[in-house]
């Protein structure tokens, strides 16, 4: 599932187990998601789903929903 991916990427960046990465994660209520980890999510983001996510876009997508709806968006499966 999509979803899973993307939580899994992001506990990795977070150093975080994936459990505590909840789907209403965002920047706002996970205390480790500062601006430098927003950073290296985007970039394992587009490492790990082989897309290019404009500087625009990535300022933009600060949640896990925001995160999944952006790479539908632009062709991933939501069954990931």
């Amino acid at each position: 599932m999509l979803e899973d991916k993307v939580r899994a990427t992001m506990a990795d960046v977070l150093g975080l187990p994936f459990d505590a990465v909840g789907f209403d994660a965002s920047i706002e209520n996970l205390e480790e998601w500062d601006s430098m980890a927003h950073l290296n999510i985007i970039l394992s983001l587009e490492k790990d789903f082989g897309i290019s996510i404009s500087a625009n876009d990535a300022i933009a997508i600060v949640s896990l929903s925001e995160i999944c709806d952006y790479l539908v968006a632009h062709g991933q499966s939501p069954e990931g």
